[in-house]
């Protein structure tokens, strides 16, 4: 039996994108391709991304088979149709074993977050957002060219957003919304400057839209 590795599995609001405001069950896979996840390993990671990423994606509930996944999302919430698998890099693990399992607990709206390094396919998903990210010399990685949403993260750290990005952007992948989103770095100062920055991209390339993380907002996960 294949089990998956875990880092979280929460219920709570969609806080960025399209489905903002959009009470879903979470599924955060543990592991990436772009970092290990660890605090003291962010300079070794190969993306640029290690140096601001908010997401922890250590398999701190370990492995488990799919069915146990699907039930414990469902055990959050009797009722909501909404699953969103995310990460780390989903991809990674992603298949047809554990996306049959979670449209078999009811979960009939599957979403996903992929950085977009790799190219295979990924059933049963009807929601997909490209959050594309750099590597340490500035060059983006995705290799996926289409999304339901292309959602960019703007860090003053490593390498801002400028919009000569969001033209290349736009000309690399097919989406129906293009999202700049502003991180959120905490205590750091750098969140202010950050939101700033977004907004005027947003304004000077009007194609685009503002995504925050609301959820974060009114205290959610």
């Amino acid at each position: 039996m294949r089990t998956y590795g875990v880092s979280e599995l929460f219920y709570s609001l969609q806080g960025e994108g399209a489905f903002t405001g959009t009470p879903m069950a979470f599924a955060r896979l543990s592991g990436c391709n772009l970092w290990d996840g660890h605090e003291a390993h962010r300079e070794r990671g190969t993306g640029s991304c290690a140096d601001w990423c908010d997401a922890s994606f250590l398999p701190k509930l370990g492995k488990m088979p799919a069915e146990e996944i699907a039930r414990r999302l469902r055990t959050l919430t009797p009722d909501c149709h909404y699953a969103c698998v995310t990460g780390g890099e989903p991809t990674l693990q992603w298949d047809e074993e554990l996306a049959d399992a979670l449209v078999a607990a009811g979960f009939d709206q599957i979403h996903m977050e992929t950085n977009g390094t790799t190219v295979g396919p990924l059933p049963r998903v009807g929601w997909l957002t490209l959050s594309p990210k750099r590597d340490r010399g500035g060059a983006w990685t995705h290799k996926r060219p289409a999304a339901s949403e292309l959602k960019v993260v703007h860090s003053r750290r490593g390498h801002p957003l400028s919009d000569a990005d969001l033209l290349v952007l736009r000309r690399s992948v097919v989406a129906e919304h293009y999202f700049v989103q502003p991180c959120d770095e905490g205590y750091r100062i750098d969140t202010a400057e950050n939101e700033r920055d977004a907004v005027a991209l947003v304004l000077r390339n009007p194609s685009w839209r503002l995504s925050l993380q609301t959820n974060k907002t009114v205290g959610l996960p």
